[in-house]
């Protein structure tokens, strides 16, 4: 199986999400004031390539530079979003030629799951 989250190893990649509570008729966009604090985790961890199951474990993750968890207003809010979560993830070079599973959990649920093929 090919992902189509093909990127080069090494490179920074920017996550963005948002989270929401409440059904979907009548969510609510969740801003928590302190992400940084320990709110949400991001981590990652190798994968078959075309894996179904989650890791058990998760490798903290790094953000390129210092630029940490941030949320960023939009300039138009829209109907259902004032902005978005937006973290840069840094990957490693030495993940060429594999595949890792990035986990974004806020109080300890996993909220969303992306899986990333690199390449040299």
């Amino acid at each position: 199986m090919t992902l189509d989250n093909k990127i080069k190893a090494g490179q920074s990649v920017p996550l963005k999400w948002n989270l929401y509570a409440g059904s979907a008729s009548l969510a609510t966009e969740i801003i928590d004031p302190t992400m940084g604090v320990g709110h949400y985790s991001i981590g990652s961890a190798p994968i078959t390539c075309g894996a179904v199951d989650d890791p058990t474990t998760l490798d903290p993750s790094v953000d390129a530079g210092s630029s940490g968890l941030r949320y960023s207003y939009f300039t138009t809010p829209t109907a259902t979003a004032y902005g978005q979560n937006i973290y840069a993830w840094q990957t490693q070079k030495g993940w060429a030629s594999t595949c890792r599973r990035v986990i974004v959990s806020y109080n300890g649920i996993s909220l969303l799951k992306a899986d990333f093929q690199f390449t040299k």
